[in-house]
């Protein structure tokens, strides 16, 4: 049986809402449809992986739509609004802990850990987070699995991981854990009460 299960956020443990509030901002402020989205893909560009940290990217994103640093955290609020936790996983944690250590594993920059403690209590979901850019390795990248296992006192065979990308389970697989692609609530309960899936 596993002792470890180690969750990606956005994807798993955080889901998509519809995008209400991107598309009432464009029609409030007259532009079209997605063009919020493709401001915020533009300022992006290679993110903090390619040397772009969070303060370049909104002051990117600020010259894109023309709006100045006292405008920028409306957007922001507006950006993660169709963010929504995953409750049916978090009741799945909640009877799974104590008997199994969590992590949470995030390709994020250097701010995604104060948002999601200050946004869902990630903190108080799971023993540990993991963030990729407080790192300087990135998933798929064997050696963050490996960290992470380290962290929570465990060897890798002992872990399950699971991500919504099956580059990122390759990877996880590559370090010795088990993983599986995130598909439903359902079908991770089963996992985690089985013997355990092959590694894939």
């Amino acid at each position: 049986m596993f002792r470890g299960l180690i969750l990606d956020a956005d994807g798993v443990l955080i889901l998509s809402a519809p995008m209400t509030a991107r598309r009432g901002w464009e029609r409030l402020h007259g532009k079209p449809e997605g063009s919020l989205d493709a401001a915020l893909s533009e300022a992006i560009g290679p993110g903090w992986a390619g040397g772009r940290d969070e303060a370049e990217i909104h002051r990117r994103l600020g010259e894109i739509l023309g709006i100045g640093p006292a405008g920028l955290p409306d957007v922001l609020e507006v950006l993660a609004a169709h963010q929504v936790l995953n409750t049916d996983l978090t009741a799945l944690l909640a009877t799974a802990r104590p008997a199994l250590r969590t992590a949470i594993l995030t390709n994020s920059g250097p701010t995604r850990r104060a948002e999601l403690t200050a946004r869902f209590a990630a903190d108080t979901l799971a023993d540990l987070i993991v963030v990729s850019a407080e790192e300087g390795i990135a998933k798929p990248d064997p050696a963050i699995f490996a960290l992470t296992c380290q962290r929570l006192g465990l060897e890798p065979g002992e872990c399950l991981f699971v991500d919504d990308d099956p580059a990122n389970v390759a990877g996880a697989v590559r370090a010795g854990l088990r993983a599986e692609v995130y598909s439903t609530v359902e079908r991770l309960r089963h996992v985690l009460t089985s013997a355990g899936p092959e590694g894939r």
